[in-house]
């Protein structure tokens, strides 16, 4: 206990050694920082508010017969794109209407500039706010104003664009089918037109059998409508035999239902189509008179009139300390730089010889009233920065906001020339 008392002793004395030191690096440090902090651009945050309705009176009654679109998977991609390349160029080109697009370096600045300093927020399930930091206020006005354009205007142009798309695909594909339905109708007729005889023959055979079987199962072989029918099959048969039309029925009933198979196959794609168009035309119509999302402005963009930021006071507190604490660590470097013994017993382990004697200092009078003075003077000079801060702090805040711009034009000016 008795060493650790002695060292935090010995420690105190050699920062008092340095306290001016220490105290004019914690000045230094200090005008340095607040002068800093004080010169900072004022930043302007613009922002708005978007609510997205997404509740439709038509969806119930559209359901099932109009193409259904998912508002939420929309509203998520949409801020997701947001600030994709594509608009950061629309943004960037509608704000420096004289930038240079050959100028790839300036360019790409200007779009990172953007990108940063742009914030899209959902706050709650259907409220997004579009927010943008730029040091002048005009500006961050306009780049959120460009923002919130891309963000309404773009949403209902590409439902349009899509839908648009997807009419022209089903229209192509209904004149397609269209045609073959033609080409195979006609096909048929031209069939039925060459086989018309052996079709006939080969039909009134099948249905005179197709009556027989069902008069055997009510009436017995003797019975005279089974005699007759048996006497009819017997002429057709022995007919088609003699012509040899047997076979060519046969083949051209096989061919007559391919034919007829291939147009119910395209009649069916075709009226699926036709299903399809009229719901898109429906769709169409929905959208140009509900949108299926319906965008409210509830906070317009405006020019800020007061900056949010840098937020000073923090940053004058953080230099005060910062600056105190450099001044002590200056002071404690160079105690610790600094090879002289404290103490007689640091001495005696040094050199590992035994102590004879000590001289010590026994203060005067004079001497009380000097530590008294620099004592004094260290807390006049500690106080006084904090008194600094205080002041600044309060001639920057938003009641005794002082206009800076000029002083801080003339700092950039000379950093630019000095440069």
């Amino acid at each position: 206990m008795i060493d650790i008392l002695t060292q935090l002793r010995v420690r105190g004395h050699a920062l008092w050694r340095r306290r001016w030191i220490a105290l004019a690096t914690a000045w230094a440090l200090m005008l340095l920082g607040s002068t800093i902090v004080v010169l900072l651009p004022d930043q302007y945050e613009a922002s708005a508010r978007v609510y997205v309705d997404t509740d439709s009176l038509m969806r119930p009654l559209l359901k099932g017969i109009a193409v259904e679109d998912d508002p939420t998977q929309q509203l998520a991609i949409m801020q997701s794109t947001l600030l994709s390349r594509p608009n950061l160029m629309d943004v960037a080109r509608a704000v420096y209407p004289g930038i240079d697009a050959k100028n790839e370096v300036k360019l790409e600045g200007t779009i990172d500039n953007l990108k940063s300093r742009t914030v899209v927020q959902v706050e709650g399930k259907k409220l997004f706010r579009i927010a943008n930091i730029q040091s002048d206020p005009r500006l961050a006005k306009d780049v959120v104003q460009s923002f919130l354009n891309i963000f309404v205007e773009g949403n209902l142009g590409q439902d349009r664009s899509d839908m648009e798309n997807a009419q022209s695909f089903i229209a192509k594909q209904l004149s397609f089918y269209e045609e073959q339905l033609r080409e195979t109708e006609k096909r048929i007729a031209d069939f039925r037109a060459k086989q018309s005889n052996v079709i006939s023959g080969g039909s009134n055979l099948g249905e005179l059998r197709a009556e027989l079987n069902k008069k055997q199962v009510i009436y017995s072989d003797q019975h005279p409508d089974v005699v007759a029918l048996k006497r009819q099959i017997e002429a057709l048969e022995e007919q088609n035999a003699q012509a040899n039309m047997a076979s060519s029925a046969a083949s051209a009933e096989t061919q007559l239902a391919d034919l007829n198979r291939d147009y119910a196959v395209l009649k069916e794609r075709y009226d699926e189509l036709r299903e399809r168009a009229e719901s898109a035309r429906i769709s169409e119509d929905a959208r140009t008179d509900t949108a299926s999302l319906r965008f409210r402005i509830i906070e317009a963009p405006e020019v800020p009139v007061r900056p949010s930021g840098p937020k000073r006071t923090l940053l004058l507190l953080a230099v005060l300390f910062a600056s105190l604490g450099g001044g002590l660590a200056l002071a404690f470097l160079l105690s610790e730089m600094d090879d002289s013994f404290a103490t007689p017993r640091s001495l005696g382990q040094a050199f590992n010889l035994p102590l004879l004697g000590g001289v010590c200092l026994i203060p005067r009078q004079a001497d009380g009233v000097k530590r008294r003075f620099d004592a004094t003077a260290l807390s006049v000079g500690t106080g006084s920065m904090v008194v600094l801060c205080a002041l600044l702090i309060a001639l920057t805040s938003d009641v005794f906001r002082i206009d800076l711009t000029p002083l801080r034009q003339l700092a950039n000016s000379l950093l630019g020339t000095g440069a």
